[in-house]
């Protein structure tokens, strides 16, 4: 069995003679658990094999965990339990899962700002930004705060007709957020590019932008057809 000290969680398949009689020894023997950082939360019993099953352990105290499983003491004790084959340990480490509903909610905040740029409504975009919010585009210098954000994106929808993003893939968690897609400018001349980007965001707890990063490369935009 490998050492390790890095996980949150241990999965243990036990083969025993006789899954009452393990238990019965298995429970005697909690306190050992306990002092271990152990907490066992589930029993999962092979629905053809009752003898043939798997214990699934929190821990908080990897350490002392390792040490546990590798002690003298469990080795006697272990004797006891009718095992009719070693236990198999196996070291796991939590993966957070996707908050479906901070996900859903980010990514909305965000295509109804869009909404707005497609709208070419600068002021209406500027209202979805904080106090101190930062706003970049691209390379270009940032913009701080509602007024000067409104104002920058006010004089970037000067130099062109219309505009469209259509986003393809997003990620959000916690307060960070990225999207990605691509954008259809209208030129001022009547021809329409279409160009890649990607966006992250750090959004406040009053749902307010705190930052907004555009990275694209907008030189296309202004090129001679």
């Amino acid at each position: 069995m490998r050492e390790s000290t890095n996980f949150t969680n241990l999965l243990v398949r036990n083969r025993v003679k006789n899954f009452e009689q393990w238990r019965d020894g298995f429970e005697s023997h909690a306190s050992h658990r306990i002092a271990a950082g152990l907490q066992e939360r589930f029993i999962l019993r092979n629905s053809d094999n009752p003898n043939d099953f798997f214990v699934l352990f929190d821990t908080d105290n990897p350490q002392e965990t390792s040490a546990f499983i590798h002690s003298a003491s469990l080795s006697d004790f272990k004797g006891s339990l009718g095992l009719t084959a070693a236990p198999e340990y196996i070291f796991l480490q939590q993966v957070p899962l996707v908050d479906h509903a901070v996900h859903k909610s980010t990514v909305a905040l965000i295509e109804q700002a869009f909404r707005e740029v497609d709208a070419m409504d600068a002021t209406a975009f500027g209202e979805f930004f904080s106090e101190d919010a930062l706003f970049q585009f691209a390379n270009m210098p940032p913009a701080k705060g509602p007024k000067a954000i409104t104002e920058f994106v006010q004089n970037f929808f000067s130099t062109i007709k219309s505009i469209s993003h259509h986003l393809h893939q997003s990620l959000a968690k916690d307060d960070m957020a990225s999207v990605s897609g691509t954008v259809e400018y209208g030129r001022k001349d009547g021809t329409k590019i279409t160009l890649p980007f990607s966006n992250t965001f750090r959004i406040g707890l009053d749902e307010k932008f705190e930052h907004w990063q555009i990275y694209m490369d907008t030189a296309p935009l202004y090129l001679p057809v």
